[in-house]
């Protein structure tokens, strides 16, 4: 399997696509479960999570 480099200016959109939807997710998220750090411990696990279903190439 080839792989085949993102280009530079998607890479920079996704980036930024997902601090406009994390940013007030976090913020709605941590209004209801009254807690800062119960929202940033479940965004930290969501990342971790997530990384392997992202990414499967590096992880393989």
């Amino acid at each position: 399997m080839d792989r085949v480099p993102a280009p530079a200016g998607n890479a920079v959109m996704f980036r930024y696509a997902g601090l406009i939807f994390g940013d007030p997710t976090s913020g709605l998220l941590g209004q209801l479960l009254q807690s800062r750090k119960k929202a940033g411990g479940l965004f930290m696990l969501l990342t971790v999570d997530a990384g392997p279903c992202l990414f499967p190439m590096v992880f393989s």
